[in-house]
């Protein structure tokens, strides 16, 4: 399959990629990091170090969002976490008390 553009970019703290106008998500642990981005005439694929790590059918509408919700599970879980963490030290938000 013919490579119509490649890429190189990086990771936004969003985990999201912008190719062509259009956001891509990768999973959480790849934020920050260099990718390419290899777009193809119907399909777009993220490689980090040499490994694919996401490939989505590719978006020609301006500002799209492409994204797996299962790429934000592990942020998610660390701010529950951080949470709950909080709770248990005291050292969370306050809480307002009914009277």
């Amino acid at each position: 399959m013919p490579i119509s553009v490649e890429e190189s970019t990086r990771v936004r703290s969003t985990s999201l990629v912008r190719f062509k106008a259009c956001d891509y998500s990768v999973p959480s642990v790849y934020g920050h990091q260099e990718v390419l981005v290899k777009g193809y005439v119907h399909q777009v694929v993220i490689v980090c170090q040499g490994k694919e790590i996401v490939r989505y059918p590719r978006s020609y509408e301006k500002e799209d969002l492409v994204y797996n919700p299962l790429h934000y599970i592990e942020r998610f879980h660390k701010y529950v976490s951080k949470e709950d963490r909080s709770k248990r030290t005291g050292h969370g938000p306050p809480v307002a008390k009914r009277p």
